[in-house]
């Protein structure tokens, strides 16, 4: 699956990858019906997807989220914002993207669903929560303090970009970090997803 692409035209990887599992496992002659999914950021709103909608096929065991935005993020609407200083984290993003294929895509549609006011968290997937509570659900939290140190650290990745280092820095240089870190009024972050969406009201947090 490509992550940066959204949302629903990665909605069938999930129901795909355990039918292509469950399938390997009872070709070596275990008897099997469900599996446990782990999955990290935007693999957990996919597997809510599958849970949620009409074509659940009750095989999972347990899910297990880690870091991700249920509630979407702040950090997309900044992004996604002309007006705010996060458009040049987003040119940012394009140009690492471009030099040093990161999985970080603006243009690809996943930041678009992630906004917190945006039809997709404000839609159906928030609000139509049906077949979650039959799935036993736990959530992985964590927080950190990387992100600016990603881009202005000793250690950057945009330092070993020789020849774009000049242009790197002076985007960088125009990066209000202390605006951004408003933005989460306060609560704890992985850098991108608040605690609260990473907990996403699902029952066991961690």
């Amino acid at each position: 699956s490509n992550s940066e692409n959204h949302l629903e035209i990665s909605q069938y990887v999930i129901p795909n990858s355990i039918t292509r599992l469950l399938k390997i496992v009872r070709s070596q002659g275990i008897a099997v019906d469900e599996v446990d999914v782990a999955a990290h950021s935007a693999g957990g709103l996919l597997t809510r997807m599958y849970i949620q909608g009409s074509g659940y096929r009750y095989d999972i065991n347990r899910f297990i989220s880690m870091n991700t935005p249920h509630s979407g993020s702040q950090f997309a609407d900044f992004i996604l914002d002309p007006h705010s200083s996060g458009s040049n984290i987003n040119l940012l993003l394009k140009l690492t993207h471009k030099l040093m294929k990161t999985p970080n895509c603006p243009d690809c549609g996943i930041l678009e669903d992630l906004r917190v006011d945006g039809p997709f968290m404000d839609g159906s997937f928030n609000s139509q929560l049906n077949n979650l509570d039959k799935v036993p659900s736990h959530a992985i939290t964590s927080t950190s303090n990387y992100f600016s140190g990603f881009f202005l650290g000793g250690n950057s990745q945009f330092h070993k970009l020789e020849s774009y280092k000049k242009v790197l820095l002076a985007i960088v240089g125009q990066l209000d970090f202390h605006r951004y870190s408003l933005l989460f009024r306060g609560e704890q972050t992985d850098n991108t997803v608040p605690i609260g969406s990473q907990k996403g009201g699902l029952i066991g947090n961690a």
